[in-house]
């Protein structure tokens, strides 16, 4: 039988709490007072659920009447005669009682200089396209259609007129061959024979190009072209290398007098046309660059085509020794390379140390060093420098061969600008005046250190007796800690030491406060 919920209620507390207690009569007497503590508890906390209850309807309540007046506001805005009530619709969220009104006042700082916009795009064009007179007749936009109205039968060619075959060649198609042209150079040096002219640096798919062609001068302030036959062309390659057929593009220098009356004005620009009233498909500035002040001398690097092969740390290393050699600058053409070789030409570049793209004596148009081989295996015979880092290649490849290559063999020059005229990656082709003369400088003086992992295939047969006759030549240690600082130096700004950089900026700021 089931016990009545008073009795169910006492007995569960009097269990609890007197479980201990035999006595019949205490459990009794205890009973009344304990159901009337549970009774007044329930009791309490029934008032407290419902004030609470109460409460949180009220500020429910409020909530919502305070949402429909908003939207009640807002709804009467939006319905303004005029109005589309977009922005009206967006909360405010200026309130001029907690300061945010401070934001009105403020004024951006934004580059508000005055710029000339087409100047400043014909400018950026003519970087990516040095080839093409664009910033000097954005300069004078006029002088264009001065150009186009001339009485002669030669038109100054427009943008749209010439034929590109890539961002760098513009093209010429004759009737005896085509050819591409590189840019145009204006050459005033004393042992020019034919004095003040233009060469223009081309390929031309024939071989001595039979074809008559001429040069449309185009200079500034003068409506008509001054028209001459090009001089000569001058091949620049021996036939005996190869690729000496009829309709494979060689390379030639490509020359064109100035007439006597303009030998003291510089050509703007020039075009090259097979018959003299021909409509221009190539329009090339005329480059001048001419120095203030004539400086030592520079280093000028064949084209780069390392696209898979990383030497990039190599290349930052054989950049410093060249600046500690004295080299002004460094002309490099950046064909195809590994991106991080990319990204040492353009840290030097951004510090004028280099030009990526691209000692006066009247005796000798070159001297040339000669060879000697710095083989990668022969450090297999010692190991490794301890006192010199490992990625400095040349501080650590210190054992030649014995011998040198014979005498104008793979030489490297340094060569007079004021006599020499074509030029080859170890020797000039044609010189100005006469023909070309060299001096070469005795291995005691100087000598051409050449780090390869194997000699070239002219010299395989010679490369066995290099490797078995070496020596230690330590002569570029003399540089070892100024190249071994300024390599790491370039190094950690471009990013090769990832684990280091933090560590030597902590220590350097760590100097500092010191």
């Amino acid at each position: 039988m089931t016990r009545p919920r008073c009795c169910r209620s006492t007995y569960v507390t009097e269990d609890i709490k007197n479980y201990s207690v035999p006595h019949n009569k205490r459990y009794k007497s205890q009973g009344a007072t304990d159901w009337l503590e549970v009774t007044r508890t329930e009791e309490m906390v029934s008032r407290i659920v419902k004030r609470s209850a109460f409460v949180l309807f009220l500020w429910v309540t409020s909530v919502l009447v305070l949402v429909n007046v908003r939207c009640f506001t807002q709804s009467i805005r939006s319905h303004q005669p005029g109005s589309r009530g977009l922005l009206l619709n967006l909360p405010n969220t200026l309130d001029p009682a907690d300061g945010s009104s401070i934001l009105l006042q403020l004024s951006p700082n934004i580059d508000s200089s005055q710029v000339n916009v087409e100047h400043a795009m014909y400018t950026e064009i003519e970087e990516k396209l040095p080839s093409l007179p664009l910033a000097y007749l954005s300069k004078n936009s006029k002088m264009f259609n001065v150009f186009q109205k001339n009485e002669s039968c030669a038109k100054f060619p427009s943008l749209y007129d010439i034929e590109f075959n890539n961002i760098y060649w513009q093209s010429l198609s004759t009737s005896n061959g085509t050819f591409y042209l590189y840019s145009a150079y204006y050459d005033i040096r004393k042992m020019s024979k034919i004095g003040p002219a233009v060469r223009i640096l081309a390929m031309i798919n024939r071989i001595e190009p039979t074809i008559k062609t001429h040069c449309q001068f185009w200079f500034e302030n003068k409506k008509e072209p001054v028209i001459v036959k090009v001089m000569e062309y001058k091949y620049i390659w021996y036939k005996k290398w190869g690729n000496y057929k009829q309709g494979i593009f060689q390379p030639y220098l490509i020359g064109c007098q100035i007439p006597e009356p303009y030998h003291s004005k510089v050509p703007l620009s020039v075009s090259i046309v097979e018959k003299v009233c021909d409509n221009a498909t190539n329009n090339l500035r005329v480059i001048y660059n001419k120095p203030p002040k004539k400086g030592g001398f520079a280093v000028c690097v064949k084209g780069l085509d390392f696209q898979y092969t990383d030497l990039s740390v190599r290349m930052v290393e054989w950049i410093e020794l060249l600046g500690l050699l004295g080299a002004e600058k460094i002309f490099f053409y950046e064909l195809q390379v590994h991106q991080n070789i990319s990204k040492v030409l353009k840290y030097y570049q951004k510090r004028g140390k280099i030009d990526a793209r691209q000692i006066k004596n009247e005796s000798w148009a070159t001297y040339n060093v000669r060879n000697v081989y710095f083989l990668d295996d022969l450090i297999n015979s010692h190991g490794w420098f301890k006192d010199i880092p490992q990625y400095m290649h040349m501080l650590q490849h210190v054992y030649r061969s014995t011998n040198y290559t014979k005498p104008e063999m793979n030489v490297k020059c340094f060569y007079n600008p004021e006599r020499a005229l074509i030029l080859h990656n170890h020797f000039p082709f044609a010189c100005l005046g006469s023909a070309c003369t060299t001096y070469p400088i005795e291995t005691s003086d100087a000598q051409l250190q050449h780090y390869r992992a194997d000699c070239v295939k002219t010299l395989k047969n010679s490369c066995t007796e290099f490797r078995q006759n070496s020596i230690l030549d330590t002569t570029i240690w003399k540089f070892k800690d100024s190249l071994v600082s300024r390599t790491t130096e370039a190094l950690l700004s471009l990013g090769f030491f990832p684990s280091l950089s933090n560590e030597i900026e902590i220590l350097s700021k760590n100097d500092f406060v010191a």
